[in-house]
């Protein structure tokens, strides 16, 4: 299940951006003032050719507009120059068609109707079935293309770890995040897509935290912003990367 709360406590105003959690990310970010339209403006004069390799990847954010343009290509303006929405949920739509020829997903709804509050999208096991209602002005981390994805981590880590529980986690078994460092960067990636993970919120900081939900979380991101995923939680990547790697080489072409 893809729950991404978004409660007023966990939101504050940052240069005219809603930010959810403690860290700027292009998935907590919303909105945007002055500095946004003028970062606009600028990106908009770029050759074309620019713009499109530009947003093809997410390099480190800044709300500073000069620094910014000072350093285009190693630095993204939130929604000016990051990946658009249209090409993340290509690149899920992509896995999500690999996971249903390949068995992995037999049904997908991305338009569902889903009536608990905040809760994005869910994977059923039985009978292998993504479940997507999602809202088109949200946060990007909680906009259909991050959800599908989140939700196909799900049907890997059932899938690919032959896992019974519904939640595709078993106690038994080792962790996936087994290295030095693997379960931190795990958080980092989580924190990246869904914000901060809050403590003393009890059952919800509990579900963030939990292994299933910090693999899906890292599966999103690796597949939706490759370098990225490598540049913020490397240690988690390879985790992940060994942990599927009867699918890796497919799901990353």
């Amino acid at each position: 299940m893809y729950l991404f709360q978004k409660s007023e406590s966990f939101i504050r105003i940052v240069d005219g951006f809603e930010q959810l959690g403690d860290n700027p990310t292009p998935y907590t970010l919303r909105g945007g003032g002055e500095n946004k339209s003028n970062a606009e403006a600028i990106h908009a004069n770029r050759p074309d050719v620019d713009q499109q390799e530009d947003e093809s990847s997410n390099e480190p954010i800044t709300l500073d507009v000069d620094a910014w343009e000072d350093d285009i290509w190693e630095l993204d303006f939130p929604h000016v120059d990051t990946i658009p929405h249209s090409e993340l949920l290509n690149r899920a739509i992509r896995v999500l068609e690999y996971a249903e020829q390949s068995g992995y997903v037999n049904e997908s709804e991305l338009d569902g109707g889903i009536d608990e509050e905040n809760v994005m999208g869910y994977f059923d096991p039985v009978p292998k079935r993504v479940v997507i209602d999602t809202d088109s002005d949200d946060f990007l981390g909680a906009r259909k293309g991050p959800t599908v994805a989140h939700e196909l981590g799900h049907a890997f880590d059932i899938g690919v770890g032959q896992k019974s529980e519904r939640a595709g986690f078993d106690e038994t078994k080792e962790s996936v995040f087994d290295t030095d460092g693997g379960h931190e960067d795990a958080i980092r990636l989580s924190e990246r897509l869904r914000g901060t993970i809050p403590e003393g919120e009890g059952e919800y900081s509990s579900y963030r935290l939990s292994e299933e939900e910090l693999l899906a979380d890292a599966f999103a991101l690796m597949i939706l912003e490759p370098k990225a995923a490598e540049r913020v939680g490397p240690r988690a990547v390879a985790c992940l990367k060994s942990y599927l790697s009867a699918v890796t080489e497919n799901i990353l072409t």
